[in-house]
């Protein structure tokens, strides 16, 4: 289910609002929506859509074709709104699923088929000053979901949550094993089928993710933490490296960076292990994000500093263009 402003996002107009009376999420204050609108990046709360769409803000109603979904944050009803809009996607999709498990159950096929639901992303709303797209290595953007019901394994786990961290590429080699094969050795993935079966909640001893389609990121996610270090901030101004107890803070409003360097060394300690892991193995002879990089950073980047920065000073945030101008003189 897509829910950016650009992607058809498949729920009609008359499936209503089922969530029209729920506030939004608590800790998306006006303080915090006006500290982001008075910020830089695209995607950010004055340009909560595509860079390119960028001259189509402001118009009486720009991107008719998706009402639900505001191209900017202008006020916390707005906020409300693109809560709202993305819930109903949700919410429509979910009900679509539950007419195809109704459709097997019907056929007396429910109780022989598995069933996994996952995704390919999450989405950031509001995270880091990033509206209703997927441009981090943060939690927002990699928590993704995963729900499985498999027969003669998950039946006593029902209802479950498990918390234990896992790869998306885990699943492809979980479903092999179930299915009785074996996972080829080249695959990154690691089966879980063994905790499965066990009901226990055991995985990873921690994550590396990567961004690099609106910044250049990796992250690793370890304990209840999760550093994030930033090679091209995507025009967010960000910090090189940012850190977040996203245990108590999922939404990455508070970076401890400063107060615990020890955290942070611990993750780049992890992080070049894992480099080093996936350097070993690999069939090219460099990382994918240093061919990005020196393809000219993130790709929905690149070339649009200049118009960006047009922008920030037509806009009355000449500050952060010229911190992005100097953050980034090789674009200009």
């Amino acid at each position: 289910m897509c829910g950016t402003p650009t992607c058809p996002t498949g729920r009609p107009e008359s499936y209503g609002n089922p969530f029209a009376h729920d506030p939004p999420p608590a800790w998306l204050t006006e303080e915090v929506r006006r500290a982001h609108w008075n910020a830089a990046g695209p995607e950010s709360a004055q340009e909560a859509v595509p860079f390119q769409m960028l001259a189509r803000v402001g118009q009486p109603r720009p991107l008719d074709e998706h009402p639900r979904q505001p191209v900017q944050m202008e006020s916390m009803n707005d906020v409300r709104r693109m809560f709202d809009g993305y819930d109903t996607g949700v919410r429509y999709a979910d009900d679509h699923l539950a007419r195809i498990v109704a459709l097997l159950k019907e056929q007396g096929l429910y109780e022989d088929t598995a069933v996994l639901i996952s995704s390919d992303h999450g989405e950031n709303w509001g995270e880091l000053n990033i509206y209703g797209a997927h441009m981090t290595a943060g939690e927002a953007t990699c928590h993704i979901p995963l729900i499985i019901r498999w027969p003669g394994v998950t039946d006593s786990l029902a209802g479950r949550a498990f918390e234990a961290l896992h790869l998306n590429v885990d699943m492809a080699a979980t479903a092999v094993e179930l299915a009785g094969g074996r996972t080829p050795k080249t695959w990154d993935g690691v089966s879980f089928a063994a905790a499965l079966r066990d009901g226990n909640d055991e995985g990873r001893d921690y994550l590396v993710v990567s961004q690099m389609a609106g910044a250049c990121q990796r992250a690793v996610r370890f304990k209840d933490y999760l550093c994030i270090r930033s090679y091209h901030d995507g025009y967010h101004c960000l910090p090189d490296r940012l850190l977040f107890e996203v245990k108590n803070d999922p939404h990455e409003t508070r970076d401890l960076a400063a107060q615990r360097p020890d955290l942070v060394g611990e993750a780049m300690a992890r992080l070049d292990e894992w480099h080093g892991d996936m350097m070993r193995t690999a069939t090219h002879a460099q990382d994918p994000l240093w061919t990005v990089m020196l393809a000219g950073g993130a790709e929905h980047r690149r070339g649009c500093l200049p118009a960006y920065l047009k922008r920030l000073r037509e806009t009355g945030r000449e500050a952060w263009a010229e911190q992005l101008a100097k953050a980034h003189p090789k674009e200009l």
